[in-house]
């Protein structure tokens, strides 16, 4: 049980996409000469970082591999080999070369720093397959998708997949907190439940708890990641022997989540044991640009688990409103998920493992500039499996529906490769949204 804090210590980072951006994608910039630099990376799973970087008619290749949120890696081409660094900063990626040093090692005293900007229509290149365009409106031109305009059909997309995952691993992590904080203060040998003061990192991977704040519990799981918790009301199963086990339990939770410069929003839950309301408000910083939350989900679950494994079954509805960045964007989805693992220690270690599925119906609206795009019953599914100690796949195995525009046709959704693409009649483009981690189908 110990061990579910350590974990969301890993996945709560995906509350900050500002600081660990997807470094998939196309970056471009120019040289002194007025020419154009393309900047072309890939970053799988794993963390593994491969790209070219072209200049005046020279191709570079890269090789890296993403540690803490930054890549370090070599650069090779031909004869020539210089190591690198990349890191993003405010959504602008910041490249930079080092020669090898006497001891084959990156001399910081010849590091050159290069700034890219992402190349926004070309950040997630389709297939070559021929794909069938969306009808074209009667007596409509053709025009360009503007920057503003594609902005928010991302985040129209995908934020209020990436708002509802947060909310449900917030709600995690302040339960195991506050368990941790209640046995490491000794308050659970009193009959009692500490929700105020300090948990930091300790010796051998655990974690150390000091009394101070007496108003907060602060959780902090590394640079940038110190998560604040102010607990308005929590009562629930006071017999539950783990958190996991409180959660699964009725309950009524409510507090405020604040992470420096990155979310803050006012939280409650209800939960009778099968059916849910989850109600978020606040606000929510995505590259650069704070977006206020509005959004409620109601639904239920069900499910069974034992020794041999578990299964589990889920159903809400998401609706609401984010605003930011110069429009709006009226929600209105539907999510289903199913999961089941086996965990049998009678199973062979690589028969153990875990499979899960998510669908999604969209109908959300977006209002900019005196327009309305609207989402119409578009279907998004997911799938995740994992088995024995391989690495586990995830990722978009299905995306289809049509945008509309004030009535009429705009674009048709589709996926290629595992990745989502919006097709309109100026080109394809891009919906995946960078978040800490990865990206957001």
């Amino acid at each position: 049980m110990r061990a579910i804090l350590s974990c969301l210590a890993v996945i709560s980072t995906l509350a900050a996409p500002a600081e660990a951006q997807s470094y998939s994608g196309t970056f471009t910039t120019n040289n002194d000469a007025g020419g154009v630099v393309t900047l072309v990376l890939a970053q799988d799973m794993a963390g593994q970082i491969t790209g070219t970087l072209a200049s005046d008619g020279v191709s570079y290749v890269l090789n890296g591999v993403l540690e803490e949120g930054s890549v370090l890696g070599t650069v090779t081409a031909e004869q020539m080999g210089f190591y690198f660094a990349a890191e993003f900063d405010a959504g602008v990626l910041y490249l930079t070369l080092f020669e090898a040093g006497a001891n084959n090692e990156p001399n910081n005293d010849t590091g050159q720093t290069i700034v890219f900007s992402r190349a926004i229509a070309a950040e997630r290149k389709p297939s070559s397959e021929p794909v069938e365009k969306p009808p074209k409106p009667s007596g409509q031109t053709t025009t360009t998708v503007g920057g503003d305009v594609s902005t928010g059909l991302v985040i129209a997309f995908g934020l209020p997949r990436v708002v509802a995952m947060n909310a449900y691993l917030s709600r995690s992590l302040v339960v195991e907190a506050v368990d941790q904080a209640t046995a490491l203060s000794g308050a659970g040998m009193m009959g009692q439940v500490t929700n105020t003061g300090t948990l930091s990192p300790g010796y051998g991977g655990g974690f150390q708890y000091s009394p101070q704040p007496s108003d907060r519990l602060i959780v902090n799981l590394g640079p940038q990641q110190t998560h604040e918790f102010f607990v308005r009301q929590a009562q629930g199963n006071i017999q539950a022997r783990t958190a996991t086990e409180w959660m699964m339990s009725p309950h009524v939770l409510q507090y405020f989540h604040r992470l420096q410069g990155q979310v803050e929003a006012e939280l409650s839950a209800q939960f009778n044991g099968t059916q849910f309301q989850v109600q978020v408000q606040g606000w929510y910083m995505q590259s650069g640009t704070r977006y206020d939350l509005n959004l409620s989900a109601t639904g239920h679950t069900s499910g069974s688990s034992g020794y041999d494994g578990q299964d589990a079954q889920t159903q809400y509805d998401l609706t609401g409103s984010i605003s930011g960045g110069g429009f709006e964007v009226e929600v209105h989805e539907r999510h289903s998920s199913t999961m089941a693992s086996a965990t049998s220690l009678r199973l062979l270690p690589s028969q153990r493992g875990s499979a899960s599925r998510f669908n999604g119906v969209l109908n959300n609206v977006l209002r900019i500039g005196g327009d309305e795009y609207r989402f119409q019953n578009v279907q998004v599914q997911t799938d995740q499996r994992n088995r024995g100690t391989a690495t586990g796949q995830a990722g978009l195995t299905m995306l289809e529906g049509m945008v509309m525009r004030s009535g009429q046709p705009f674009g048709r959704l589709m996926s290629q490769s595992g990745q989502a693409f919006l097709q309109t009649q100026s080109g394809m483009l891009p919906l995946d949204m960078p978040i800490a981690g990865g990206t957001i189908r």
